[in-house]
């Protein structure tokens, strides 16, 4: 866990923020508080096309579909969303 993750769960917050492309959105930063269907995907093995719009939410999604989106771009913002979760990388 980076030290900016221990800080933002010492000082309880409940959310992280990411920016991806200019796009800025909220993330639920604990397992208590992720989505079930989220995590059901996670533990099922999906794909990233799969499990991020169940965490980032539809209107966050959808946003971001409007970028025409490759498989790399994907990747990358798999990892931005690990690192404000306070993960290393997306698979920790």
């Amino acid at each position: 866990m980076s030290n900016e993750a221990r800080a933002a769960e010492a000082a309880d917050q409940k959310t992280a923020t990411v920016t991806f492309r200019g796009i800025e959105f909220e993330v639920p930063r604990t397992y208590d508080d992720w989505p079930i269907q989220f995590i059901q995907a996670l533990d099922q093995g999906a794909s990233r096309g799969k499990y991020l719009p169940l965490l980032l939410g539809e209107a966050t999604w959808a946003r971001l579909v409007k970028l025409n989106l490759k498989g790399s771009d994907l990747i990358e913002l798999d990892q931005e969303v690990a690192v404000a979760l306070g993960f290393k990388n997306p698979g920790e």
